[in-house]
C-alpha cells in the first residue's frame, strides 16, 4: 500500500464543488442566450475560469455587470481583460471613485 499523498482525494480549501462551476456556467449560458452574445468558456475546479462574449458592446456591459454581481455575491470575482473600443476605461465596473461624480 502506497502511502497517502497529502491533497489527493480530498478536496481543498479553495476548490469549488462540482455544483458550483455547474451553476456558474448556468449563469454564463443564460446571460449570454437573454443579451444575443456568442461566448465560449472554460472553468476549473478551482474557481479559475475563463471567458470570452462576442456581441454588441452595450449587451456585452450588462451580461458583466450581472455576472460580476452575481460572483461576487458568492465570494467570486470577475475581471475584464479586454474591452470594447467603445467603452471608457472605467467601464463596466465603475470603480468608486468614478461612480459617484
Amino acid at each position: 500500500m502506497l502511502p497517502r499523498q497529502a491533497g489527493i482525494g480530498r478536496r481543498r480549501k479553495n476548490q469549488r464543488p462540482a455544483a458550483e462551476i455547474d451553476k456558474s456556467a448556468t449563469a454564463i449560458a443564460k446571460s449570454a442566450k437573454v443579451r444575443q452574445l456568442r461566448f465560449k468558456t472554460l472553468l476549473q475546479a478551482t474557481g479559475i475560469g475563463f471567458l470570452k462574449l462576442e456581441g454588441d458592446p452595450a449587451n456585452l456591459r450588462f451580461s458583466l455587470l450581472d455576472l460580476r454581481e452575481q460572483f461576487e455575491s458568492n465570494a467570486g470575482s470577475l475581471v475584464v481583460l479586454h474591452r470594447p473600443a467603445e467603452w471608457r476605461p472605467s467601464m463596466p465596473g465603475e470603480a468608486p471613485v468614478t461612480r459617484y461624480r
